[in-house]
């Protein structure tokens, strides 16, 4: 069974000072993953009320969720490791706690893999019904990929965690799924963009509504294009991380390889954690100026990014929106860019 714990408080004499410092490190990586939970809930928070698609909220909202169960999961896993809960039998096999806890790590490392390919079929939907998506929000699609979700990461969860399938035939999938993620959005961002030309040439034949569609699926291709990057290149150094955890060593310094491999899995999941957050608020304009605009986020985010983004951190203290005002005034704003688009053109 791979549960994914090194029992730091009963190490071997010739590597306490390895287990002092994995200790040490392990109770900082606790008080890390309390702040994440608040960062997180916050996120989800302004996701909910943004004044994006619901199909596209509901996956994200969705995916968000789903690292609560990674953090609670290390959470637990953690704090038996220090010592604060103690182990069944000396085996973490015979913990419940720590079967369930490595289970919800493992489901949300198979959501991770395919946040990529959910966000994919989703801006498909809406680039092929690009005319009414917005009226028509065919809810069923977010419904389906969440429950997609679910079926396939419980499922990879369990294999993982009972060692069903040789790990390096997991890592392939993962890379091939991420892979075809890449396709998808290298195909509709072609599309989308073609379309988008097309309709500024031809500027009084389609509705606001029409070119609002476009742009949003121009807007989320942008932040499409950075998580599926970030998840197919962390996937992979996850994945070699994970095959030296898991592999069958011996010798002496067999603890110890296992202590290393198993500090840069926890590091690695903090690293993945804060680019992820770091890719939703920053990488696309339209998404910094709603999210700049919330007084808890520019509370959080201006001491750090404020000299990078003064312009917009300073336009946001202007003024403060409701989310039916947001919407409304982005319309506005999407219409009065397409007119100035058009009299250039003619």
């Amino acid at each position: 069974m791979n549960i994914p714990f090194v029992k730091l408080y009963d190490c071997p004499l010739e590597y306490e000072f390895q287990c002092d410092l994995a200790r040490k490190l392990v109770y900082l990586e606790l008080i890390a993953i309390d702040i994440q939970f608040a960062l997180y809930a916050i996120t989800i928070y302004v996701a909910i009320g943004s004044p994006f698609h619901f199909n596209l909220k509901f996956i994200g909202v969705y995916i968000l969720s789903g690292y609560f169960t990674f953090l609670g999961g290390r959470l637990i896993i953690g704090l038996h490791e220090v010592g604060v809960f103690s182990i069944n039998g000396g085996s973490p096999e015979n913990t419940p706690l720590l079967v369930i806890s490595s289970c919800l790590q493992y489901f949300f490392m198979a959501c991770a893999c395919s946040i990529g390919l959910a966000l994919s079929v989703e801006r498909f939907v809406a680039t092929v019904h690009v005319d009414n998506y917005e009226y028509n929000k065919r809810k069923w699609v977010s419904f389906l990929m969440c429950l997609e979700l679910l079926f396939g990461s419980t499922i990879t969860a369990i294999i993982l965690l009972f060692d069903l399938v040789v790990i390096y035939i997991m890592i392939i999938i993962g890379q091939l799924i991420n892979g075809i993620s890449f396709i998808i959005y290298l195909a509709l961002f072609y599309i989308n963009k073609k379309r988008s030309e097309f309709a500024m040439m031809n500027h009084k034949k389609y509705s606001l509504s029409f070119r609002f569609q476009l742009n949003e699926n121009l807007q989320v291709m942008t932040l499409f294009r950075n998580i599926v990057l970030l998840t197919g290149f962390l996937n992979l150094i996850f994945g070699g991380v994970m095959i030296g955890q898991y592999m069958e060593q011996h010798g002496e310094s067999r603890f110890l390889r296992l202590l290393y491999f198993h500090l840069a899995f926890n590091f690695l999941s903090i690293v993945y954690s804060a680019l992820t957050l770091i890719l939703l608020l920053l990488s696309v304009k339209l998404y910094r100026q709603y999210f700049f605009k919330i007084p808890i986020v520019y509370a959080i985010v201006y001491p750090i990014f404020g000299r990078c983004y003064e312009s917009e951190f300073r336009a946001t203290r202007v003024q403060k929106l409701t989310t039916s005002a947001e919407t409304e005034t982005y319309f506005t704003n999407l219409a009065a860019q397409w007119d100035n688009r058009y009299q250039k053109v003619l």
